[in-house]
Parts: C-alpha cells; structure tokens; sequence
C-alpha cells in the first residue's frame, strides 16, 4: 500500500496501526484489538466482493460458451436445470423421461466441465449446478413435476374394498 503524507488519513485503514498509549494497561486493549481485526476482516470481505464481480463479469460470456457446448440438447439442459442438490438421480430421471444411469453419466461430464459440484449424500454422490441457466439467457425446457419419494399414507386415509 503506498505511504500517504501524515497529514493524510488513510481511508482503506482508518484505524491507526499501534494501539493508542493509553490503551496499553486499558482493559478496553481486548477489545480494541477485536474491533480492528472486524474492522480490517469487513475491509477484505468488501474488497474480494468487488473483484468477485468483475471476475464474474469478465468470465460470463466463457461459461456461456461452456454451458451451450455442454448442454447440446433439451434433454441435458433439463437435466442440467434440474440438477439443484436437493433432487437425485431417480427423480431427474423420471421427470425427464430418461434412465438414472443417464443422469448419473451427465453429472460426471459435466464435473469434469466444471459446471456442476459433487454433494455427499446419504446413498452416495449427487450434484448441483454452478450456474443458472436464466443468467444467461438460455431457455429451460418443459417437463414433468419432479417425483418426489412418497410417504405411505396413515390407514385411516386409505380405502380398501372387502372382497365377499
């Protein structure tokens, strides 16, 4: 960081670098010394923010690229879309009208791709998408309600003929 006159104030490190002198035998010197670290920690969190943006930015039109070249079919990009973490490979298949099997062999490429992340679950590995296809203006196809895994129903809700 280049040196400011002392008649200066730094404004990306307004607090001074020593702890005042009569802080030393302070029992506010704990806490002065947590408020700087805060201070200096938000500073860094604002600062990666910033150049978070601008790497996003500067990438967009690469992952795009990636995304279209990936996703060459409705079938993938459903896949894709519905690939959030929460769902597995059953449940995709079954709303895409494909095998889990499928599923299972698009997530691994697209690991590789770096366009889904792996998620340990309690039956193996799933993954989630990295990015929305909305961002980046590329259409989700129809398709049907995800299946979710159903609960068996109480016996007072079910109805059962008696056979005479």
């Amino acid at each position: 960081m280049p040196k400011l006159p002392s008649n200066q104030k730094n404004i990306l490190n307004p607090l001074p670098k020593k702890q005042p002198s009569n802080l030393k035998k302070s029992p506010f010197k704990k806490f002065w010394s947590m408020n700087r670290v805060k201070h200096q920690a938000g500073e860094q969190i604002e600062i990666l923010k910033e150049i978070l943006k601008w790497i996003k930015f500067a990438g967009a039109k690469e992952v795009k690229n990636v995304i279209l070249a990936a996703l060459d079919t409705e079938q993938k990009r459903l896949v894709y879309h519905l690939s959030d973490g929460d769902n597995g490979s059953v449940e995709i298949a079954k709303s895409a009208g494909i095998s889990d099997t499928t599923v299972r062999r698009y997530w691994t490429s697209w690991a590789r791709q770096g366009i889904v992340e792996p998620l340990k679950v309690r039956g193996g590995e799933r993954y989630r998408k990295s990015f929305e296809l909305e961002d980046f203006g590329i259409e989700i196809p129809p398709h049907r309600t995800l299946v979710q895994p159903s609960e068996p129903k109480p016996a007072s809700e079910t109805k059962e003929e008696v056979v005479k």
